[in-house]
């Protein structure tokens, strides 16, 4: 995104960077052999403000250099699972036919009540 200032009549540039794209850089840095405390200052210039916390480019160094490859996060417990589409497909018919169920039943309980209150 671009921002426009009058007084500097100047244009900036805002640019978002995730945290897998810094880890990227972090695993190609660390497999360069640079240390995590240049890395992080590497970093920072390039980053800024979106850096990554110190800490966080300390871990990740750690798990690259401990053999991990790659930059995602591991599942954490209670973490919602991504739906397949095989299982999608499942479910959204199972649903659609429990809500058919339901309306069949909703309509005879309707049509018996209409009987009655015209008997």
């Amino acid at each position: 995104m671009a921002a426009y200032c009058r007084c500097t009549n100047t244009v900036t540039v805002s640019v978002t960077y995730t945290s897998e794209e810094q880890r990227y850089v972090n695993r190609f840095l660390r497999s360069e052999g640079v240390k995590p405390t240049e890395n992080h200052r590497r970093m920072n210039v390039e980053y800024g403000d979106a850096c990554l916390p110190q800490q966080q480019v300390y871990k990740w160094s750690r798990k690259f250099a401990n053999g991990v490859t790659s930059v995602e996060d591991a599942p954490r417990p209670g973490q919602v699972e991504v739906v397949t589409t095989q299982n999608h497909q499942q479910t959204t018919v199972m649903l659609v036919s429990r809500r058919k169920r339901k309306e069949k039943k909703i309509n005879k309980n309707i049509l018996e009540l209409q009987a009655l209150g015209t008997s």
